[in-house]
């Protein structure tokens, strides 16, 4: 397998992720079917919207890495002249492959978790806003926490080797100092 091909294995696995977690919301999305009718008599568009944001961005993150997962490993790898042939397993990786590839996988498990959150807790806070007498400060601290998140998992993403070269610079530092 070719780097590229174990990118594409790898984000096409994030996408099977993004499925589970459509799948783990499902019986919020059954509940609110079950109980419509209470929903509908308190503010439907945001009851609605809480219901169906997260699941349906896990549900597009998951088709779109699907999809883009080819794309996604160009950026990640950027075309090389031997890309192309056939690799067997140790003969031509290096730790440095090895590190891309995970540290751009972490990061769409960071995005995969923190994007869907940003985006209800968002609705939210804009939801509550609206009403002088609701404390708006956890959401506050949550949307902090979330949109750190998500620029972290972003930067992992498109830049894994800058946290690559950080881990190595740390690593031969540490071995500098003990030999």
């Amino acid at each position: 397998m070719t780097r590229k091909e174990i990118s594409i294995l790898s984000l096409r696995i994030m996408s099977l992720y993004a499925f589970l977690k459509v799948i783990e919301k499902l019986p919020d999305v059954f509940y609110f079917f079950l109980n419509i009718k209470a929903y509908l008599e308190q503010e439907a568009l945001l009851n609605l919207m809480l219901v169906f944001i997260s699941p349906s961005l896990f549900a597009l993150f998951g088709i779109l890495l699907w999809i883009a997962s080819p794309k996604i490993a160009n950026i990640i790898f950027k075309s090389k002249v031997n890309e192309e042939k056939s690799d067997y397993p140790g003969s031509d990786y290096s730790l440095a492959d090895i590190q891309t590839i995970s540290f751009s996988v972490v990061g769409l498990v960071v995005l995969a978790i923190a994007l869907p959150e940003l985006i209800k807790t968002t609705v939210m806070y804009y939801t509550i806003s609206t009403s002088p007498s609701e404390n708006k400060l956890p959401l506050i601290g949550s949307l902090i926490v979330l949109l750190t998140q998500s620029i972290f998992g972003f930067w992992l993403l498109l830049k894994p080797r800058g946290l690559m070269n950080i881990v190595r610079s740390q690593l031969k530092k540490e071995l500098g100092e003990k030999s």
